[in-house]
């Protein structure tokens, strides 16, 4: 019996790049009760990108301080606050949300009465960590948005160029490139991208009489 061993052999290609620009801060959420016996049990639900992030309150024990909650953000995420009350007294109710790089973002107003105001809320907060993303050449930038502290300009020029693999990927750039999938007995293709299908035939027909054909792949046989 004759055995015909067939090896495969996949290069991977990495397409998670170390780099990454993204800027990242911390918000703070600013809560008062201005009578200082704390919110009786209403809540302020801070929603990061669709998904509730923390929820937060004032008790009594805090009287009229100031109470501080942080939220890590990242450049672009989306900040919903949604308040809910338990009390009635919502004109002791004070919270601000604060930007590191612009200070006040939202600011609850003050209730002229004692009206529930279950649900009212700050929608669509877009989250401002540094000057990468603000459509203007500032900070260290060497371009509108780009270079110095933020991504390489010629990551976004639509050229290959310095040390990209492809165009705008790659190198310096955020992220790898996509590499194609090209099956063959020899083949380089990202991790996962591809199944192999092995055909086999006989030409006149009666079969390989009981030759077989294992399957290497790295040393390994498995089939």
């Amino acid at each position: 019996m004759r055995t015909i061993q067939l090896f495969l052999a996949t290069v991977f290609t990495v397409l998670v790049s170390s780099l990454s620009y993204s800027q990242s801060c911390t918000y703070e959420l600013q809560m008062q009760d201005t009578y200082g016996d704390g919110w009786d049990g209403s809540t302020i639900d801070v929603y990061l990108n669709g998904a509730l992030q923390g929820t937060y309150t004032v008790v009594a024990g805090d009287n009229t301080n100031i109470i501080i909650a942080s939220i890590p953000v990242n450049d672009g995420d989306d900040i919903d606050l949604v308040y809910t009350d338990n009390t009635g007294w919502d004109s002791e109710v004070l919270y601000s949300l604060v930007s590191p790089i612009v200070g006040t973002v939202f600011s609850a107003p003050l209730w002229a009465n004692s009206t529930t105001n279950d649900g009212t809320y700050a929608d669509g907060i877009i989250v401002a960590c540094g000057t990468c993303y603000d459509g203007i050449q500032n900070g260290s930038e060497t371009g509108i948005d780009c270079g110095g502290d933020c991504e390489p300009c010629h990551c976004t020029n639509g050229v290959q160029d310095a040390d990209e693999e492809g165009i705008d990927c790659g190198g310096s750039c955020a992220g790898g490139c996509p590499v194609d999938c090209t099956v063959s007995a020899v083949a380089t293709t990202a991790d996962g991208c591809c199944d192999y299908t092995l055909d086999m035939f006989d030409s006149s027909g009666d079969g390989w009489n009981k030759e077989s054909l294992e399957i290497v792949i790295d040393g390994v046989v498995v089939q």
